[in-house]
């Protein structure tokens, strides 16, 4: 074995453009929209203490994906995650309004299967992500019908 050292993405600001360029390409083939980002957006992730490293910034990137539409300028209110960390959240509402409930839904299946992903698939540990109790879990898995 050869011990390697990678920096922590907060240390390597430099580097987080091109990894979101990544990311927003990677995400956008797999959901068939066309996306671009602004740069006060790249700049604003730029300056973020990644904490959680790349996979932070990479659920991130998938987050804003997911909420934009095809042709969009990923702009930096899609990141309510970042904003919230710099102590400026302000969730993204649109300007025709949104349904409220069916938004929910989204999220709360949204973070149902990252919680799912990470737990490898493990429902106890998904529940324990959450700080859900297992019964409840297993009733949102039931609702959003995830597998």
């Amino acid at each position: 074995m050869i011990p390697l050292h990678v920096p922590p993405l907060r240390d390597r600001a430099e580097d987080v453009p091109e990894l979101t360029m990544h990311f927003i390409n990677k995400f956008s083939k797999r959901s068939g929209k066309s996306l671009t980002i602004s740069s006060e957006s790249l700049i604003a992730l730029s300056k973020r203490a990644w904490q959680g490293n790349v996979r932070e910034l990479e659920n991130a990137v998938e987050r804003a994906v997911a909420f934009a539409r095809s042709g969009d300028e990923i702009t930096l209110d899609k990141f309510s995650d970042v904003n919230a960390s710099n102590g400026n959240h302000k969730a993204h509402f649109p300007p025709e309004g949104m349904h409220l409930s069916s938004h929910l839904d989204q999220l709360e299946k949204e973070y149902v299967e990252e919680a799912l992903r990470r737990s490898n698939a493990d429902q106890a540990g998904a529940a324990e992500i959450l700080q859900i109790p297992l019964h409840a879990l297993r009733h949102l898995v039931n609702k959003h019908e995830l597998k």
